[in-house]
C-alpha cells in the first residue's frame, strides 16, 4: 500500500534537517518502508557530504534500481533495498533465499542476492569509467526490514541461516546511532577483506556520480529570484518551476524501456512528458552503446541514430532536452555529432544528401506543400529505392540505426514508410527499430493514425504503451480543453466527429475520465490551480489593448519573467500579431519578442529565451510549455475538427494559468469554450 501521510511529513522534516546531496522524490516513495528507511540515512548521515539518492536509474541498466544508494566518504558505497514485510509475512530463510508471503502464496524472493546484484552492476559500470578495480570505492550491500525487529528473526532461528551483518531491523532505523553502528561494522569487515585504507575518495565519488548522473532531473535547473516576493505571481511561478523538475514513477519506469531490436510505439495524453521520456530513451541508448566494452551490436560501424518530429520549432527543444538527459545521466557534455541527428523530416532528408551523401535530389519546402505530403514522401522513397539499387553498400552502412519520432500524429502513412527506408533492420530480430510518441487529441493536420502493419510496422502487444498522467497542465486546463475538443457544448454531430481525435472510449475504458451528461471530468491530470480566464471583446483592437495591459501588469507588477508567457493564436494570417507588439512595446519599452512561426531564425531555435516574450502560432509552439498562456483569436478557431485539435494543442501550453479571448460575434470556438468554462 503507498506510503502514509505520517511516514511522508517525517521524511520531509528529515529532509530539511540534512545538508547531503540527496534526490527523493515524495510521489515515487511506494510504501511506509521505503519512507522509513530514507528517513533514517537522512538522519544518521544527513550532515555527510557525498549524497543518498532513492530510487536511481542508471544510463546502462534497463533494470528496477536499488531503493537507496548512499555514498559517503566514511561509508563508500552502500546500496540497500527496503522490505515492507512483517515476521509473519517471511515462511522461512534458506542459505539467503527469504521464503516471502504474497497474498496466499510463499514465493523463495532471494533478497540478499538480488540487492548483491545491484551493487555488483553499480561496480561493473565504474569499473568500466576507470578501468583499475584497485581505484574502485569500497561497495556494500544490505537489506532493510523496516517492519521486523531484530528479537523477532532471531527468535525464529533466521540469524542462523544468514549473517546478520547486511541486515537492517527496526531497531536500526529507529536510532542513528544504533543504524551507523550497524553500517559501520559492515565497512569495518568489508575494508579488512579488501586491504582497502579508505572507503572513498573524491576522485571516486566522481567516478559513482558518472555512473548515476547527478539527478533524474527533467529541467534545467532555474534559481529562484531572492528580490521577488513569494506573493506574487512570478514568486510563485519561481517556486513551482523549481520542484517541477524531477520524472514520476511513470517517466521513470518508460524512460528505461528497453529499446534495442523492434519498433515500439508509446501513446500519451497532453502533459504526459512523452517529448522528455523521449530524450532520457535516447539519451540512454547512447550511453549504453557508446560506452558498452562489450562486443556491439552493429560493429561493422560506428552506431547512428535519428530524432525527427515534423514541427520545425520544435527540433532545438528536442536537441536540448536530449543534451540535458545525456548530460544529467552521464556527466559528459557532448554527444558525438557523427552519431546523433535531430531534425525535421525535410531537414533530415536534406541531412542524408549533404551529409550521407545520398544521391538525392532535395525538395525544399515550397515544392513540398505544391507536391503534396503523399507525393512528396513517394518522390523521395523512389529516389531511395533506385540510390539503393546503384550503391548497396553505401546505402546499407549509412542507413540508421535506429529513429526516434516524435509528435507521430503528425505524419502520414506514407511518411512512415519513408523514415523506414532511413533505417537498417536490426541483425538480431530483422525488424526496424523505430520509437513512435503519438497523441491522437493534438492532430491539428487532421491525419488518420495508421495501419500500423500496413506501413511495415509490427506494435502488437507489449510493444504498444500508454502514459495515462498529465503533468504539465492543471485539471482545470486540461478539463477545459478537452471539452472544447470534443465540442461537448456543440451540436451532436461535431461531438461525433471528434471522440476518435481524443480516442474517448480508450480513455474511458482506463478509468481517467468520466463522462457525465453533456461534458467529461478528466482524472488524469491532479495539479489543481484557478480555472482559465475566458474573456469576449466586440473589436479586435479591444481585444489587443486589454491583452497588452494584462502582460504589462505580469511582467511590471507581479514580476513574472517574459520568458514564463506564451500568446498563442491560430493561424499566421488571421490575428494581427504586429499590432499585439506594438501595444506590448508601449507598456514595456525596449521588450524584445520571440517568433518562431515568421520567417526569420526564431522558428529554429528553442522559442523560450531570457528576457523575450514569445507570440507564436499554434504549430511553432507546438510541444511547448509555459506556465502563464494567453490563447488569442479564438474565434478563428474553425469548428472542425483540425480548429478544434489547434485549440486544445494552444489552451494546453499553459502549465499554471489560461487566459482565452477572442471576439464575440457568431459561432465560434470562443462561445463555445466560454459555455464550458461556466458549465465546469
Amino acid at each position: 500500500m503507498p506510503a502514509s501521510r505520517d511516514a511522508l511529513v517525517k521524511l520531509s522534516s528529515a529532509r530539511r534537517g540534512a545538508s547531503i546531496h540527496e534526490i527523493i522524490d515524495m510521489e515515487l516513495i511506494k510504501n511506509d518502508a521505503e519512507a522509513f528507511l530514507l528517513t533514517a540515512l537522512l538522519k544518521a548521515y544527513g550532515a555527510s557530504t557525498g549524497f543518498l539518492y532513492y530510487s536511481p536509474g542508471r544510463a546502462r541498466s534497463n533494470e528496477r534500481p536499488p531503493d537507496a544508494v548512499l555514498c559517503t566518504p566514511e561509508v563508500g558505497l552502500l546500496v540497500i533495498d527496503a522490505k515492507n514485510h512483517s515476521i509473519d509475512g517471511v515462511e522461512n530463510v534458506e542459505a539467503g533465499c527469504v521464503f516471502l508471503r504474497y497474498q496466499g502464496r510463499i514465493e523463495p524472493k532471494n533478497v540478499i542476492q538480488q540487492v548483491e546484484s545491484q551493487m555488483f552492476e553499480i561496480r561493473s559500470d565504474a569499473l568500466k569509467l576507470i578501468r583499475n578495480e584497485r581505484l574502485l570505492p569500497l561497495t556494500n550491500s544490505m537489506v532493510a526490514f523496516p517492519n521486523i525487529r531484530e528479537s523477532e528473526w532471531v527468535a525464529r532461528g533466521y540469524d542462523k541461516k544468514h549473517p546478520m551483518v547486511c541486515l537492517l531491523f527496526k531497531e536500526h532505523m529507529e536510532s542513528p546511532s544504533r543504524l551507523k553502528q550497524r553500517i559501520e561494522q559492515l565497512v569495518k569487515d568489508t575494508l579488512k577483506n579488501t586491504n582497502k585504507t579508505s572507503p572513498l575518495n573524491i576522485e571516486q565519488a566522481d567516478v559513482i556520480y558518472r555512473v548515476f548522473g547527478k539527478s533524474p532531473t527533467i529541467n534545467d535547473n532555474r534559481p529562484i529570484r531572492a528580490s521577488v516576493s513569494e506573493e506574487t505571481m512570478g514568486g510563485y511561478i519561481d517556486e513551482i518551476v523549481a520542484l517541477d523538475k524531477y520524472l514520476s514513477r511513470e517517466q521513470e519506469e518508460l524512460s528505461r524501456m528497453a529499446f534495442d531490436d523492434s519498433p515500439r510505439v508509446v501513446r500519451g495524453v497532453a502533459g504526459s512528458g512523452k517529448s522528455v521520456v523521449l530524450a532520457n530513451i535516447v539519451s540512454r541508448y547512447l550511453h549504453r552503446r557508446l560506452h558498452s566494452l562489450e562486443i556491439p551490436l552493429f560493429p561493422e560501424g560506428e552506431i547512428s541514430i535519428a530524432v525527427t518530429c515534423y514541427n520545425r520549432a520544435l527540433v532545438d527543444f528536442l536537441r536540448q532536452k536530449i543534451r540535458l538527459s545525456y548530460r544529467e545521466q552521464t556527466l559528459d557534455e557532448n554527444i558525438p555529432s557523427s552519431v546523433l541527428r535531430v531534425s525535421h523530416l525535410n531537414g533530415l532528408m536534406y541531412m542524408m544528401k549533404s551529409e550521407l551523401r545520398w544521391d538525392l535530389n532535395y525538395i525544399p519546402k515550397k515544392e513540398m506543400i505544391q507536391m503534396g505530403t503523399q507525393a512528396w514522401a513517394n518522390n523521395y522513397r523512389e529516389q531511395i529505392k533506385e540510390f539503393a539499387h546503384k550503391y548497396p553498400e553505401h546505402y546499407r552502412s549509412t542507413c540508421f540505426d535506429a529513429i526516434f519520432i516524435d509528435e507521430g500524429q503528425d505524419f502520414e502513412p506514407e511518411e512512415y514508410r519513408l523514415i523506414l527506408d532511413l533505417v537498417r533492420p536490426n541483425e538480431i530480430s530483422g525488424e526496424k527499430p523505430v520509437l513512435i510518441f503519438y497523441d491522437d487529441a493534438q492532430n491539428v493536420y487532421g491525419r488518420n493514425r495508421p495501419v500500423w502493419s500496413d506501413v511495415g510496422l509490427n506494435l502488437l502487444g507489449e510493444r504498444s504503451s500508454v502514459m495515462m498522467e498529465c503533468f504539465r497542465n492543471t485539471r482545470q486546463i486540461v478539463e477545459f480543453a478537452f471539452n472544447v475538443l470534443l465540442g461537448s457544448q456543440s451540436s451532436p454531430e461535431q461531438r461525433v466527429r471528434t471522440r476518435t481525435y481524443a480516442d474517448i472510449n480508450y480513455l474511458k475504458q482506463r478509468g481517467v475520465i468520466e463522462e457525465t451528461g453533456d461534458h467529461v471530468r478528466v482524472r488524469f491530470a491532479e495539479r489543481e490551480y484557478k480555472r482559465p480566464d475566458v474573456k469576449g471583446f466586440v473589436e479586435r483592437y479591444l481585444e489587443i489593448a486589454w491583452l497588452a495591459d494584462e502582460i504589462g501588469k505580469l511582467i511590471q507588477v507581479e514580476a513574472v519573467r517574459p520568458e514564463d508567457i506564451l500568446v498563442v493564436f491560430y493561424q499566421q494570417h488571421l490575428f494581427p500579431w504586429d499590432a499585439l507588439k506594438e501595444k506590448i512595446s508601449e507598456k514595456i519599452p525596449n521588450l524584445e519578442f520571440v517568433f518562431p512561426s515568421g520567417e526569420g531564425g526564431d522558428k529554429d531555435n528553442y522559442i523560450f529565451q531570457k528576457g523575450k516574450l514569445t507570440i507564436s502560432n499554434v504549430y511553432g509552439a507546438k510541444g511547448y510549455d509555459a506556465p502563464i498562456v494567453f490563447l488569442v483569436g479564438a474565434d478563428k478557431f474553425t469548428l472542425d475538427k483540425e480548429g478544434r485539435a489547434a485549440f486544445y494543442v494552444g489552451a494546453t501550453r499553459a502549465k499554471l494559468h489560461l487566459y482565452v479571448s477572442g471576439l464575440t460575434s457568431g459561432s465560434s470556438l470562443l462561445n463555445e469554450a466560454r459555455s464550458v468554462s461556466q458549465l465546469l
